[in-house]
């Protein structure tokens, strides 16, 4: 079969599941880009958790690098936190400042850095942030 019949069929597929309302949600006009609807991912996370214990952390770490290289800093730095990864987190809202910044998005990136990370070392360095009852 060649490349362009399966992309093709696949296109079929996709444009089906999306026509039904069955497991993807749209992320774009275009209808490029999907997501799988968050109770069928929840779904999946769960089975890949209970299969293979320690490969989600590991493939929020490979998400956070392929956003990154694509320039997307919030998604890189919402996987490295799921992922655990205080550091690379922590280094990477340090590198992006800037666009929190500029865009007043600040506070609420550290205080979700903050509330994920919770180390006793964040909890010293950022008192303000960690407490309850800042914005979201």
């Amino acid at each position: 079969m060649r490349r362009g019949d399966r992309d093709g069929e696949c296109r079929d597929v996709i444009d089906k599941l999306e026509r039904e309302n069955l497991f993807l949600i749209a992320l774009d006009d275009k209808r490029e880009w999907f997501r799988y609807h968050h109770l069928f991912a929840q779904l999946l996370l769960g089975q890949l958790d209970r299969a293979e214990p320690g490969a989600i952390p590991a493939l929020h770490q490979r998400a956070s690098a392929w956003y990154l290289e694509r320039g997307s800093a919030d998604e890189a730095i919402g996987h490295a936190l799921a992922a655990g990864d205080v550091t690379r987190s922590a280094t990477l809202i340090a590198q992006h400042w800037y666009r929190y910044m500029d865009a007043a998005r600040w506070l609420p990136c550290v205080a979700g850095f903050a509330r994920s990370a919770m180390t006793t070392s964040v909890r010293v360095r950022w008192p303000r942030i960690a407490q309850p009852g800042l914005p979201r």
